[in-house]
């Protein structure tokens, strides 16, 4: 991630679920071509308390391998 936090969507700009931050891990479950949002799951518990396996959305401009 390359912002010290991120905001985790319900659905591509949708209601914000929680905040990820750097270090947090996710793994990506959808990705389009052309769209900027990428559909991912939790891998073990965020820092912010998201639970693991939690599914939501991020800004793929944020991600990083």
């Amino acid at each position: 991630m390359t912002a010290s936090a991120l905001r985790f969507r319900a659905a591509p700009a949708g209601w914000v679920k929680g905040l990820l931050y750097r270090g947090d891990r996710v793994f990506i479950r959808e990705s389009y071509v052309g769209s900027p949002w990428v559909k991912v799951v939790v891998v073990g518990k965020s820092r912010s308390g998201i639970a693991h396996e939690t599914r939501g959305w991020v800004h793929r401009s944020y991600l990083k391998r």
